[in-house]
């Protein structure tokens, strides 16, 4: 009996949990009734939660589907306008970080606020588009989530700049073989809410990777650099030039022509490609382009033994080639982690 009513509560939790998935969904009004009333028939019903999560993962994506065919960006997610005040508010301490196109600078307010500073690289000026910076800053603005480092506010006086929250922890990267499975699993669990509060706001990520995963001082996770981030509506023509970092890379941002558009199902490639090293202390292909296209990842339990049997079909279906073969919603990659974690702790 009381094995049965444990059942229960758990399905309650999990019903709970859908609703709010549920009403995060930007559902066009008067569209997808039919779903609609089906999922909320069955919300009070514990006995059909799988179904109502199912029926959940299916609406989102038709949903995602028709902003994508419309063109239409949801409410939510229309481009701010205010730019910030002049850099000469922030006292710069020190350098603490160089990418591709842009410095990354410890700095701090009259008031005592210590903020990271992102400014072009001044090597980068003679082909430095400030349109795609201050996108990028419209969009990461917008994210407000626990697991999300924030985005402050921005400017363009003296150049373009982007104050955003200061991680005092470093990134993954220094992590890496050092974290125990279930230490990853806990990472993993909290990147995949950040991603999916984002997909719900029809934002994906399209560069997650250990540098762009930073900690603060409290040992938390976030999400860093939406630099290539996008709405996903833009992303179904996204056929041009590469952009990303190889050894995370998904198949369809090599190979769009074999493997379709970049979409939210990019993100969950990457985010498994980063959970297997953190597992395993090395990327599942190591950035050799042939074997991301041809070949299939050694299971993370091969490689490291100590890493439970269980993750392997969770990480597996997530790394598959093909889009269709991974889980088609980031809730249902949670859910197989809790359940694995669970059963880890059972044993």
């Amino acid at each position: 009996m009381k094995k049965e009513f444990e059942e229960v509560e758990k399905a309650i939790t999990r019903l709970k949990d859908a609703e709010k998935r549920l009403n995060a969904l930007n559902v066009p009004p008067g569209l997808f009734d039919a779903d609609m009333q089906s999922i909320q028939a069955k919300l009070k019903r514990p006995k059909q939660v799988d179904q109502v999560e199912k029926e959940i993962t299916l609406l989102s994506a038709k949903v995602i589907e028709y902003y994508q065919a419309r063109e239409v960006v949801p409410a939510s997610l229309e481009p701010a306008r205010e730019i910030g005040t002049d850099l000469s508010r922030y006292a710069i301490l020190q350098k603490i970080g160089v990418g591709g196109f842009s410095e990354v600078h410890k700095a701090q307010t009259a008031d005592g606020l210590i903020v990271a500073l992102k400014i072009p690289r001044l090597s980068s000026f003679d082909t430095f588009d400030s349109t795609d910076f201050f996108r990028e800053a419209e969009l990461w603005m917008k994210l407000n989530h626990p697991y999300i480092v924030k985005a402050y506010e921005y400017g363009a006086k003296p150049y373009p700049w982007i104050a955003m929250e200061y991680m005092e922890g470093g990134s993954l990267r220094d992590r890496i073989g050092t974290l125990s499975p279930r230490e990853a699993v806990s990472v993993g669990l909290r990147l995949l809410e950040a991603l999916f509060y984002a997909h719900h706001l029809g934002v994906i990520h399209r560069d997650i990777k250990p540098e762009n995963v930073l900690f603060n001082l409290a040992n938390t996770p976030k999400l860093t650099d939406w630099g290539l981030g996008k709405v996903m509506l833009e992303t179904s023509s996204s056929v041009g030039v590469f952009k990303g970092t190889l050894a995370y890379s998904a198949p369809e941002q090599l190979s769009s022509a074999r493997f379709g558009a970049i979409d939210w199902r990019t993100d969950i490639y990457q985010l498994a490609a980063t959970f297997y090293e953190m597992l395993t202390n090395q990327p599942p292909f190591g950035g050799d382009i042939a074997r991301i296209l041809t070949e299939e990842a050694l299971p993370p339990s091969r490689v490291n033994s100590s890493v439970p049997p269980q993750l392997d079909p969770i990480v597996m279906q997530a790394l598959a080639k093909a889009k269709e073969d991974r889980p088609q919603d980031v809730s249902a990659l949670i859910k197989d982690l809790k359940k694995a974690l669970e059963l880890g702790q059972s044993r």
